[in-house]
């Protein structure tokens, strides 16, 4: 695809505030678990990861972009999504999950990571 299109992606906790009496923000935003493992994917594995998963199951869409300073490697299955951003150096730094599950801990989103706000722009959409 040519054609670079914007995505309205606003990464905000606000909406993580909000609480209920069985969970607190606290919940939804958590320390990116691969940190301690020092198993963090970078940028350049991750997209080709992405780009791999929709090559072998066409109901995903994927693709990459940038948000401020940081890219990202996003990917969605209609049930759920995942977003993760990385700096100039290509190291995670946050990643953003959410499903449709209404049900779901943290009204269906969690975050990972640094805080994360701005407008992102997919700049690459991996064909099938």
């Amino acid at each position: 695809m040519n054609q670079i299109a914007p995505l309205a992606l606003f990464v905000s906790l606000a909406a993580l505030a909000l609480e209920t009496p069985a969970q607190s923000a606290r919940e939804c935003i958590a320390p990116l678990a691969c940190k301690a493992s020092k198993s963090c994917p970078t940028f350049s594995e991750a997209s080709r990861e992405a780009e791999q998963t929709v090559r072998e199951q066409p109901n995903i869409k994927a693709g990459i972009g940038k948000c401020g300073d940081l890219k990202y490697v996003y990917r969605n299955t209609g049930r759920g999504s995942q977003t993760l951003f990385f700096d100039a150096q290509d190291r995670l730094v946050a990643e953003s999950t959410s499903t449709d599950a209404l049900a779901a801990p943290c009204f269906g989103s969690k975050h990972y990571g640094v805080r994360v706000e701005c407008e992102a722009v997919v700049t690459r959409e991996f064909a099938r």
